[in-house]
């Protein structure tokens, strides 16, 4: 409804770091909720590092909720920190059809925020990792 959350964050992003599934995602849940462009860029800085952890994990689910993530929470000020692994996982031939939609959703949700990520120097890797 728009309210700020004052608790509940550190165990968001604990659960967020755990090894089950449903407590992952329900952190990612719980984060998606209470975390949005207003709030505490310091405290978005520490789920960024774990969102960076799930994105080069390896497992397609873990990745996709941490693109899903994002990109409904994506700080403008991260994007250009983000983009370039995100505009991989969009083009890369290894990357499976589940993560590479999300992938996709979470770059227009940045381009959005910060179209400066549709340069062609940034781009210019993505294309390589099509040929």
């Amino acid at each position: 409804m728009g309210y700020e959350v004052e608790s509940g964050h550190e165990e968001a992003l604990n659960l967020i770091n755990a090894q089950k599934f449903t407590e992952k995602s329900s952190g990612y849940i719980a984060i998606g909720i209470m975390l949005n462009e207003k709030s505490n860029y310091a405290l978005f800085e520490r789920v960024l590092n774990a969102v960076k952890a799930d994105l080069n994990c390896g497992n397609e689910v873990c990745e996709g909720l941490a693109l899903a993530t994002l990109g409904n929470i994506g700080f403008s000020e991260v994007v250009p920190e983000l983009a370039p692994i995100v505009i991989e996982k969009s083009f890369s031939p290894n990357t499976n059809s589940y993560v590479r939609k999300r992938a996709i959703i979470c770059l227009l949700s940045f381009f959005r925020r910060n179209r400066t990520i549709f340069e062609i120097k940034t781009w210019s890797a993505g294309f390589k990792l099509l040929l």
